[in-house]
C-alpha cells in the first residue's frame, strides 16, 4: 500500500520490460546504510514487482539480514541493483522500505524459481550448476530462514558498465 508520505515523493511505475528484466535470472543485491553511513548489503531472492507497479518484495535471509533490516528500520532508504549475469545489464532501482514481513508460501516458491532462473543464466555462460548450487547451499547454511522485504521505488538508475552508467532510467 502507498501512503501520503510515499505519494509525496513520487513513486516510479515500472513499465512491462522492467518488469520482467526484475523479475528473470538477474542477481539481486540489496543496500542499506546506517546512520553513521556505513554501507550494508545482502543478496534477496524472488523479486516481484507489485500489482501497482510502484512497489517490490524480495526475501533476504533472515541471519544475514540483521544489519540490512536495522538500517531499514532507522532510515528507511534502500537500494536494489538488478544485474543480468550474462551481458552484466543492471538497473539500481532506490526507495523507501515499507515493511518486512514473513515470507508468504507464494514468495517462497518464485524465490526457488528465481534461484532456478539464476542457475540456468549462469550455466548459459558456462558457470556450471554444481558451482551456483554450492554457492546457494553455503547462503541456506547461514541463514536457511527468509524474510520479505517491501519498498516503494523513488529513482532507478542504469548501472550496465558503459557511458550510461549512473544514469537516470
Amino acid at each position: 500500500m502507498i501512503t501520503k508520505r510515499d505519494a509525496v515523493e513520487s513513486p516510479i511505475e515500472i513499465d512491462d520490460t522492467l518488469k520482467t528484466f526484475i523479475e528473470s535470472g538477474v542477481s539481486v543485491v540489496v543496500g542499506t546504510r546506517d546512520e553513521a553511513l556505513v554501507p550494508e548489503i545482502v543478496r534477496a531472492w524472488g523479486p516481484q514487482v507489485n500489482r501497482d507497479r510502484r512497489t517490490i518484495r524480495m526475501c533476504v535471509p533472515e541471519a544475514t539480514s540483521v544489519r540490512t533490516r536495522t538500517n531499514l528500520l532507522g532510515n528507511g532508504r534502500i537500494a536494489a541493483a538488478f544485474s543480468l549475469p550474462s551481458n552484466y545489464e543492471t538497473v539500481q532501482l532506490k526507495g523507501r522500505h515499507l515493511r518486512t514481513t514473513k515470507p508468504s508460501v507464494e514468495d517462497l516458491l518464485r524465490l526457488d524459481r528465481h534461484r532456478e532462473s539464476f542457475a540456468r543464466v549462469n550455466e548459459s555462460i558456462g558457470v556450471p550448476r554444481a558451482r551456483v548450487e554450492a554457492f546457494w547451499l553455503r547462503e541456506l547454511a547461514a541463514s536457511p530462514r527468509f524474510v520479505t522485504i517491501h519498498f516503494v521505488v523513488l529513482a532507478m538508475f542504469n548501472q550496465t558498465p558503459g557511458p550510461e552508467a549512473g544514469a537516470p532510467r
